[in-house]
Order: structure tokens, then sequence, then C-alpha cells
């Protein structure tokens, strides 16, 4: 390929320094996205929301709205699994109660036991992503 020079490294989310295994001088550049804002936050939810089964009484564009409130610097791969948590969560209910597949649903409360617990995971993470595979949803730490 002529005119090819190297790779682009797109970082979304959380601050992190790549190792110089993962870079070479002067042939691939660091692209730092940042965090979304919460308009952002929501129109993620808002797609997450839109597989899965709510709660009649709830309205997905008002959920996404408070779920984005909630989710101050979660990234969108933190997003994407708060919104499979919550319905993993309602599941595993739903098979403890025996409840009928047609009555299961996902609740508010889903989604706040998952935005919990995700925020949980993120404190007490201390992984370096390069040569960790823990989780795929674990945040990356400042490496020094």
């Amino acid at each position: 390929m002529t005119g090819h020079v190297g790779h682009t490294h797109l970082f979304k989310g959380r601050e992190w320094q790549p190792s110089g295994r993962r870079c070479r001088p002067a042939f691939d550049q660091i692209v730092w996205m940042g965090l979304p804002n919460k308009r952002g936050r929501a129109d993620m939810f808002e797609h997450y929301l839109r597989g899965l089964k709510l709660d009649p009484r709830l309205l997905p564009d008002r959920l996404a709205a408070e779920m984005a409130g909630a989710a101050q610097g979660l990234t969108g791969a933190d997003i994407a699994y708060v919104c499979q948590r919550a319905a993993m969560s309602c599941v595993k209910e739903a098979v403890r109660g025996c409840s009928n597949a047609s009555d299961i649903a996902i609740a508010r409360h889903h989604f706040g036991a998952a935005l919990s617990l995700l925020t949980t995971e993120i404190i007490e993470a201390k992984v370096d992503p390069l040569t960790s595979c823990r989780c795929r949803h674990m945040v990356p730490t400042a490496m020094s």
C-alpha cells in the first residue's frame, strides 16, 4: 500500500497510556475521544434498550434520560454492560421465582442494581488492560 504509514489507535472513555509494544514512534497515532456527555449517554442507553423487554410502566426515552444522569463518567461499553446486566438480573430473578416467560420484564430496580454493581467493580478494579484479560468491561487504570 503506497502512502500507508501506520495504524490509528482510537481510545474512547478513560485515558491511559498504551505500552511501547502497541505504538511505534512516528508511525502510529493515538486519538483520544473523551467520555460521552449526558446526551450521548442517553442516546447510547436508548440504543441498548431497544432490544430489551421493559416493564410496561417504563418509557424507554425517560428511562434512558434518567440512567444517563446517573451514569456520569461511564463509557459506551459500560452502558452496554449495565443494560446486559439488568437483563441477566431480571432473568435470574424470574427463574428463581418460576415466573411465566410472558411475565418477564426488566424493571427499574434491575437497572439500579446493575449500575451500582458496575460502579463498585470500577472502584475496585486495579488491572493493567494490556497484560490482563480478566473482563472486557473492566476499566483500564492509569499506567505509570
